[in-house]
């Protein structure tokens, strides 16, 4: 039988796959090797946004150069937007057109969001995947000088020459100088190193590049799938107790307290914004509240077709599931 350890040594030995690749090499049944590799991505598993045939491709970390040959997938205009970040390394959000804009957001394997502070104001870029953020930050900060008026740019070049006579002016005191002189140069290098850092921050900005992190989201925050179930939860005065975003805005896990007639009930919830799970999905969840030693309860935004619905109960026996 077909386990994680197998899957995995052959994510890092061959991946990127799809399921039916491993479902070749190692044989064993499609739902469950679906059902593994929905474990795994929880575990450091990643999952491509680009598919082949509706189905993503699984990998792990040391194959991440891999993903550039996976780009034959990408439709017509995704792959236009995909060679334009490739070329440039760096594409500023708000100077590209509409369509730009929502290729970049849908190419996720490729193009990584990046926050810039410039001038008290938030900037979106996107850098692509295989730069590091030390060399995105420097070609963002050639772009933003080319922002600044030109007058901007030339004071920035003043400071330099004032630094040497700084240096003369240092050696001085060596020679037995009044100290009241030699006070009054100590204050002006001070003045002149101030205005630098001021001019500076106009040319190049104060950089925060943050990538942006599924983790680093709160389960608050205002997406819209999030909202739901935080209204659905406290509705049934269910408590969480655990939480984990699998894909944010889209996939959750949680550990949950569920009130019931004799006594609150922990059950492992499986979240996903989707109209129609499959049977893949309900088995993953199964799986995983099996794992837990827990009641499942699988939350969807609406029912699996009828065949599956019929035998639910049958193959899934325990798991609970709720449309929101």
């Amino acid at each position: 039988m077909v386990n994680h350890d197998q899957v995995l040594a052959l994510l890092k030995e061959r991946g990127p796959l799809l399921p039916i690749h491993i479902k070749q090499e190692l044989g064993g049944d499609t739902m469950l090797i679906g059902a593994l590799l929905t474990e795994l991505s929880t575990k450091g598993v990643k999952v491509t946004s680009v598919k082949r045939g509706g189905s993503p491709f699984y990998y792990t970390l040391e194959y991440k150069e891999a993903l550039e040959e996976l780009a034959i997938h990408l439709n017509e205009k995704d792959k236009r937007t995909f060679d334009l970040l490739k070329e440039r390394k760096v594409l500023n959000d708000s100077t590209q057109t509409p369509l730009v804009r929502v290729s970049l957001r849908n190419i996720k394997d490729y193009a990584i969001p990046l926050t810039v502070n410039f001038q008290n104001q938030k900037m979106i870029f996107w850098k692509y995947f295989l730069i590091s953020n030390e060399e995105a930050q420097q070609l963002i900060k050639k772009m933003l000088v080319k922002q600044v008026p030109n007058v901007k740019v030339k004071e920035e070049k003043k400071p330099p020459a004032v630094e040497k006579k700084d240096e003369t002016k240092k050696e001085t005191p060596k020679k037995d100088e009044k100290k009241p002189v030699a006070k009054k140069q100590d204050k002006k290098p001070q003045k002149k190193e101030e205005k630098q850092q001021t001019l500076s921050k106009k040319t190049t900005g104060d950089f925060i590049l943050d990538e942006d992190d599924e983790d680093m989201m709160k389960f608050d925050e205002p997406d819209e799938f999030s909202k739901k179930l935080r209204k659905y939860f406290d509705k049934h005065d269910i408590e969480i107790l655990e939480y984990n975003i699998v894909r944010k805005g889209s996939e959750m896990d949680f550990v949950l307290n569920i009130p019931s007639a004799v006594g609150n009930v922990q059950y492992y919830c499986k979240a996903k914004k989707k109209k129609k799970p499959n049977e893949g999905d309900l088995a993953a969840a199964y799986l995983q509240a099996q794992n837990k030693k827990l009641a499942c309860l699988f939350i969807a935004q609406g029912e699996p077709a009828k065949k599956l619905m019929q035998r639910l109960e049958k193959d899934f026996k325990g798991l609970m599931l709720k449309v929101i």
